[in-house]
């Protein structure tokens, strides 16, 4: 079912949309907080600005979207398809987002707060966003930026299990974050400060670590081989059964 795509500013709070096509429909400054798209096609469709507090998008098909300076706080976004879609500066708190594909998606000076991402794809995005609490166990991530916004600091993150390739962490700060059984190959850590981490069964395989202080970090079972390390200092690191970047195995 095609409709009639102009709802700017209207009030749809609850509103259910149940496979509808909404290509290009405008949305900006709505009212949808609990509205429910299910099974909707809104590819190219806008949100600027629009209220989607613990709306449904479950399964939604939205390519290109725009939610700029959204509120989605506590919105459904399991399995959509909102690759290439832009998140600027938009609220993300507590989504559930589990499967969802969010590849070249904007995700840019947004809130991802205890936002929960287990097995999404975020390959190709930028993560420049308040990550506190969010969990990206599972989830793909590949050629990602992730970088500090303001002074904020990625406090609990958890990447368990996350699967990276040609991932950046620049300048970032995170505090008992949780890497263990990542894939962290060809991932590189530049000025980079990590605190209280559990890095246990990682991959560091040719990754680059350039200015890297680790506190206390476990690295239990942790594989380094051929990974570049420069002006990174390992001396608060828990070492068991740790494969080194020369092959040797470290505990201590």
């Amino acid at each position: 079912m095609t409709v009639s795509g102009d709802f700017s500013g209207k009030d749809l709070r609850g509103r259910v949309f149940s496979r509808e096509s909404l290509i290009g429909a405008n949305f900006n400054g709505a009212k949808l907080d609990g509205a429910r798209f299910d099974e909707c096609d809104l590819s190219n469709a806008t949100f600027w600005e629009t209220s989607l507090r613990e709306a449904v998008l479950s399964n939604a098909f939205a390519v290109g979207a725009k939610f700029t300076r959204a509120d989605l706080q506590g919105a459904d976004l399991q399995r959509a398809n909102l690759s290439s879609c832009n998140f600027t500066e938009s609220n993300l708190e507590k989504i559930a987002g589990y499967y969802a594909n969010l590849s070249e998606a904007s995700l840019e000076k947004c809130n991802l707060r205890n936002a929960a991402l287990w097995n999404s794809n975020l390959s190709g995005t930028s993560l420049g966003s308040h990550l506190a609490h969010a969990e990206f166990a599972g989830a793909m991530l590949k050629n990602v930026d992730v970088w500090p916004l303001g002074e904020c600091k990625h406090d609990d993150t958890s990447f368990f299990g996350a699967r990276m390739t040609g991932v950046d962490f620049w300048t970032a700060s995170f505090c008992r974050a949780k890497f263990n059984e990542s894939h962290l190959e060809d991932v590189t850590f530049a000025d980079y400060t990590n605190g209280y981490s559990d890095f246990s069964g990682a991959s560091f395989r040719n990754a680059t670590l350039l200015n890297v202080k680790f506190y206390d970090a476990n690295f239990t079972d942790t594989n380094f081989l051929g990974a570049i390390l420069t002006e990174t200092d390992l001396s608060d690191a828990r070492f068991s059964n740790t494969t080194m970047p020369d092959g040797s195995i470290r505990s201590s």
